[in-house]
């Protein structure tokens, strides 16, 4: 059995070369504690608590803009769909947030998009995300683009042979 252990019981560092040939110490984080690496907050352990914090956070403010803000409704639905949106999916091929989780984050963001852009903050979620076809709204439901993200991710290096990855 492995388990994680402290830089006291493993005392090591790591260096790598710079674009001048310079060796870098890279910091040396505990297993738990994440930093923002290319974009997204993930620990070593594979939690990551620290992102959700973050894309809830993002929420928050934007709900909170947005409420405060005096924004016709097609410009409130352009923001939503274009900025906001755009932000929170960013993440996603990296992430393994729960349904549950990712519903938690897109809540501020309908509780504040919706009404602004006239529609009701109760409307069926189904609706919300459903295609507009069948009379939805077509917003991307997170937990499903972040499942298509993941496959995506996969099938694109697997196939490709001429990448470190693949």
């Amino acid at each position: 059995n492995w388990s994680y252990v402290s830089e006291e019981e493993a005392p090591a560092s790591i260096s790598v070369r710079d674009l001048t040939g310079q060796r870098q110490v890279l910091d040396r984080l505990a297993p738990a504690e994440a930093r923002r690496t290319l974009g997204v907050r993930l620990a070593l352990n594979g939690k990551d608590t620290a992102e959700f914090k973050y894309l809830r956070s993002v929420a928050e403010e934007w709900r909170d803009k947005v409420r405060t803000g005096h924004l016709s409704r097609p410009a409130a639905w352009l923001n939503l769909t274009t900025t906001v949106l755009k932000t929170l999916q960013y993440p996603l091929p990296a992430t393994t947030f729960t349904e549950q989780q990712c519903t938690a984050i897109m809540a501020p963001i309908l509780e504040a998009g919706l009404p602004t852009s006239g529609i009701c903050r109760t409307f069926p979620r189904d609706l919300v995300y459903g295609p507009l076809k069948y009379q939805g709204l077509a917003l991307p439901n997170m937990y499903t683009v972040q499942g298509i993200e993941h496959i995506f991710t996969v099938m694109e290096f697997v196939y490709n042979m001429k990448t470190l990855t693949g």
